[in-house]
């Protein structure tokens, strides 16, 4: 069991001990072989890590939610459930990228980066990410994208992190921008779409 004062969360200037937060969370369920976790309040101000699977979760006492390479869609489903519950923080450390790569195999849209199946493969999974990034911010999370292990660890280091904020969203220019990345690529729908 892991412990962890998140009375901080409210201040959205306080980047450099989120990230570390985040970091110490991660190296703790790394040690100790933990993938899914549910994070909950316990005593107002503390959270309480717990070895949990996303349908045993209950979405109701979530203030962060980690997920540790989710295959797939399993990303997706967990940044369902995040914003579902309102969770103070998301943070996802996605894993395979097929459903979008199948989606632009499946369009036959070819451009000078695609037609080779290596960079195929690279484009997707940014797509993909891009695409849960901007969903994450039209539901209000100030979100980034970053590299949280050095890539001769894993190839697949990349932590979307979303920390929920009061400022003003523009949704329409965000459907827009996901509506341009899916039609360049020939994709019919990003699997985390289903939010709408």
């Amino acid at each position: 069991m892991f412990g962890e004062d998140i009375s901080f969360l409210r201040d959205e200037h306080d980047e450099v001990r989120i990230i570390d937060m985040i970091m110490r969370i991660i190296l703790f369920m790394k040690k100790n072989l933990v993938t899914n976790v549910r994070i909950y309040k316990k005593q107002s101000r503390k959270v309480v890590i717990h070895s949990a699977t996303l349908r045993l979760c209950d979405s109701a006492t979530l203030d962060v939610l980690i997920a540790l390479h989710a295959c797939n869609t399993a990303t997706d489903d967990a940044i369902i459930k995040g914003i579902e519950s309102g969770a103070k923080l998301i943070i996802c450390a996605p894993c395979c990228h097929k459903q979008i790569r199948q989606e632009m195999e499946k369009s036959k849209v070819v451009d000078p980066i695609t037609r080779y199946g290596i960079f195929l493969e690279r484009q997707a999974v940014m797509i993909t990410d891009a695409i849960r990034a901007l969903i994450m911010e039209y539901y209000g999370y100030k979100t980034q994208v970053m590299e949280f292990i050095e890539m001769e660890h894993t190839p697949k280091n990349i932590l979307l992190v979303g920390r929920k904020s009061e400022a003003p969203v523009d949704k329409e220019a965000i459907l827009k921008q996901i509506e341009d990345l899916k039609k360049q690529y020939g994709i019919e729908k990003h699997y985390l779409e289903k939010i709408f």
